[in-house]
């Protein structure tokens, strides 16, 4: 017997009502999960505002072997240029990552930089025996191997070089004897920038970050410009030792009363900012990356122990000791951080179970496995 159509009518009523009702569940079984997602990614965010770092010793004949220089030694390949002792004396070495060769750049070569298109540039010294002899600024690459570029007829020396495989330096004079602030740019002859400055620093920009020696003050020298960075309150002098494309520079200014030194930042909008501005922590800032990211070393002024520091103006400064995994990387101390990629990956010096030791740090990133264990959630919930 057919049915009415009002029960026709009832029935797909109660059949829509359920199918709703199965609607909800779902979707509110979907939202929990979800916030349960987002929790676990907060949760691993929250851990990589922590700082986690991996660190890795850098040995390449011994462990006593890695005499590591202070400059920035790696670039964004995490190529690593410093120095290390071949029979008791002092070489210049360039490692490359990606088919793990070693370069050896000679006796008394003091690496500044290696560019991302793994140009070294640095300073190399020439000895009679023990007897100091000249020093002149090289550049080096693997096609051309090592050059030791021109001067103003006296001793050279290399500080930093840009991505370009320009370097800035000083050279003296032959006569009269005289102080010059310089710059060697690829394929051109040496250009003195000043009389009586000292150029620690360049960009792509050739920004060039000086000291003054008059005045025993940083400046930033744009052509024939000059910008002083200023000084802290209290502070007497400052030098800067890094630039970034950005033109952000970071160095040390000496405090008046405990002629201490504290970390600065310096930018053209924001002017002179201390790292800290509590004033607790002397420090002393070797490099600064594209990310505004700065390292280097700090002091605690009670007991004086040095310690290497990571900086961000979020974060601001940040012990590297108490980045890495103190069960898995026990024995590190940590105390110099000298240079900084643009993927966050560091290098210094520290000391290992008694012994000095140049570290890499890189970053652990725990993002990509908490993603996948959301993703694999929800899959196999159906959704």
């Amino acid at each position: 017997m057919p049915r009415p159509e009002w029960w026709t009518m009832k029935s797909r009523t109660i059949r829509g009502a359920r199918g709703a009702i199965r609607f909800r569940a779902r979707t509110m079984r979907l939202a929990g999960l979800l916030l349960v997602a987002l929790v676990w990614v907060g949760g691993a965010v929250t851990a990589q505002a922590k700082l986690d770092y991996k660190v890795y010793p850098i040995d390449y004949c011994s462990t006593s072997n890695a005499d590591t220089s202070p400059y920035e030694l790696l670039n964004n390949n995490c190529d690593l240029t410093g120095r290390w002792r071949v029979n008791n004396e002092s070489h210049g070495f360039v490692h490359f990552k990606n088919d793990m060769t070693i370069t050896d750049l000679g006796a008394r070569v003091i690496p500044v930089k290696i560019s991302n298109q793994r140009v070294v540039g640095g300073t190399k010294e020439t000895y009679n025996g023990q007897t100091f002899v000249r020093s002149d600024v090289c550049r080096w690459n693997a096609a051309g191997g090592m050059k030791i570029l021109d001067n103003l007829g006296g001793n050279s020396h290399a500080y930093r070089m840009n991505e370009n495989g320009a370097i800035v330096g000083f050279s003296f004079s032959a006569s009269p004897v005289k102080y010059f602030g310089c710059l060697w740019e690829p394929g051109k002859p040496v250009v003195a920038l000043a009389e009586g400055i000292t150029p620690t620093a360049i960009n792509l920009a050739k920004q060039v970050v000086v000291k003054v020696e008059a005045h025993n003050q940083a400046a930033l020298l744009e052509g024939t410009t000059y910008t002083y960075l200023g000084l802290l309150p209290g502070g007497i002098q400052n030098w800067a030792r890094a630039i970034n494309e950005s033109g952000q520079v970071v160095g040390t200014c000496v405090d008046g009363s405990n002629y201490l030194g504290y970390g600065f930042i310096w930018d053209k909008v924001n002017k002179l900012k201390p790292l800290d501005p509590t004033g607790s922590h002397p420090s002393d800032p070797w490099a600064i990356n594209n990310k505004s990211q700065v390292v280097g070393t700090a002091t605690d002024t009670t007991t004086g122990r040095k310690w290497g520091f990571f900086w961000t103006k979020e974060t601001g400064l940040v012990e590297l000791n108490e980045c890495i995994d103190r069960i898995i990387d026990a024995g590190w101390d940590l105390r110099y951080a000298y240079g900084i990629n643009d993927n966050g990956d560091i290098v210094g010096v520290g000391i290992y179970k008694g012994q000095s030791r140049a570290f890499f740090l890189t970053p652990s990133n725990p993002g990509s496995e908490t993603m996948a264990s959301v993703l694999t959630l929800l899959l196999f919930s159906g959704y």
